[in-house]
């Protein structure tokens, strides 16, 4: 299950609302969020979405994710 916010409501990657299960799994997923970034970071919608993937992303995911972190601001604007 994938969560993200969108229009200010946590819905899946189909848009829908969540169930509840899902709703339980987005909670504990933000309490291990919450705990990382605690007196860190403001969180705001899409850190939230970055962390929410991060915590989920496969090998490849994650060092392409890496090479993104490391990239200039002018290389990052060109992709963007």
């Amino acid at each position: 299950m994938r969560a993200v916010i969108r229009g200010g409501r946590w819905v899946n990657e189909h848009e829908e609302p969540l169930d509840p299960v899902e709703l339980h799994q987005v909670s504990r997923q933000l309490n291990r969020i919450h705990s990382f970034t605690k007196g860190v970071t403001n969180l705001t919608h899409d850190k939230i979405e970055i962390l929410s993937s991060v915590l989920d992303a496969t090998p490849d995911q994650e060092r392409a994710i890496l090479k993104i972190l490391t990239m200039s601001k002018k290389d990052i604007e060109q992709i963007l």
